[in-house]
């Protein structure tokens, strides 16, 4: 069982150095200070996720700018909050205390976090060393959750002897079972990135998602969710990849998951593959970030499906501090959804 660890609650008066101190991995649990009301919690029938690789927080003053919490303004500007955070490409324990104290602050809620690895060796990337640290990570609303079972595992490359466990950091995929002790019930959470195709990861997508799905379907759960950075595209409708077709249910695929997208672009007037291809999170039409859900009895009703566009995630800085660095939040856009049990 994972030993819990709570910072004291002081109204978020704590700084990030001190912050910074708390010990997070699989097995200690971090939680920066703050307050809720009954107001601010959700409705009990649903639970609201989002997705994104935070690209190690990006700053408008480094090597790679960036301004990462335009994407908490955008959080902010809508209701409710997050309840569950699914992070890839966190640099390590002291980045997700920022992160999690920073949601705190902004959304007024109470938040935690779990980590892969709370302090990944470092590794080449580029940006002048500002990425050499990477893994994932889960925040969830310490309200609405409690852990019940942590673990991790490695996405898989291809190597001489077909697909092999990664020695990447940035792709040891962390997994929750918690207690939604609101609406008394169980769900099991994964956030998970995969190695690029420069890392030989293409050829191993459909071990990886074989291995995602029957990870977080091993657990069981009234809500069974993972997502992250697949590092690789879905195909186009007619021409959906193999790894793609086995996962999504809609399309009969056996480890019957409901990717919030496809199910949201189902269900606009303009053509799936026009809707997917608006819906991309990284550049031009590419989508290679996901969310997946699915039930014991088959798969969820998704509502409030949407892209946290650059665009939006600029004017909720501007809508709540008057203005707004032209600097995207990250590489990747944010995917959130209201997932029903």
């Amino acid at each position: 069982m994972p030993v819990p660890f709570r910072l004291p609650r002081s109204r978020r008066s704590l700084t990030a150095t001190a912050l910074g101190a708390a010990v997070l991995s699989v097995g200690v649990l971090l939680s920066a200070a703050g307050a809720s009301t009954a107001a601010e919690v959700p409705r009990l029938d649903y639970v609201h996720v989002y997705t994104n690789n935070v690209e190690n927080l990006k700053t408008i003053d480094a090597n790679c700018p960036g301004d990462w919490q335009d994407l908490i303004f955008a959080m902010k500007r809508t209701d409710p909050a997050p309840d569950i955070f699914l992070v890839q490409q966190i640099s390590n324990r002291t980045e997700l205390t920022l992160l999690v104290s920073t949601m705190e602050a902004k959304l007024g809620r109470d938040y935690t976090g779990r980590i892969a690895n709370p302090e990944p060796p470092e590794q080449p990337a580029r940006c002048d060393g500002e990425k050499r640290q990477q893994t994932t990570a889960i925040i969830f609303d310490t309200d609405r959750f409690n852990v019940l079972q942590a673990d991790t595992w490695f996405a898989d490359r291809d190597g001489a002897d077909g697909c092999q466990n990664t020695g990447q950091s940035r792709a040891e995929a962390l997994r929750l079972k918690l207690r939604d002790t609101l609406a008394e019930k169980d769900i099991t959470v994964a956030s998970t990135h995969w190695p690029t195709n420069n890392s030989g990861g293409h050829p191993c997508a459909a071990e990886n998602a074989r291995e995602a799905s029957e990870k977080v379907s091993g657990w069981g759960g009234d809500l069974m969710i993972w997502g992250g950075d697949a590092n690789i595209t879905a195909g186009n409708p007619g021409d959906w990849k193999a790894w793609y077709r086995q996962t999504n249910g809609d399309l009969g695929g056996d480890a019957g998951f409901r990717d919030v997208m496809y199910d949201h672009c189902g269900k606009v007037t303009a053509p799936r593959g026009e809707c997917l291809g608006n819906n991309w999170t990284i550049g031009g039409s590419n989508r290679i970030d996901y969310l997946w859900a699915k039930k014991p009895n088959g798969m969820p009703l998704t509502t409030a499906v949407h892209t946290v566009t650059f665009e939006e995630a600029g004017q909720a800085d501007a809508h709540y501090t008057g203005s707004d660095n032209p600097a995207n939040y990250s590489d990747h856009r944010a995917v959130r959804a209201r997932i029903h049990y």
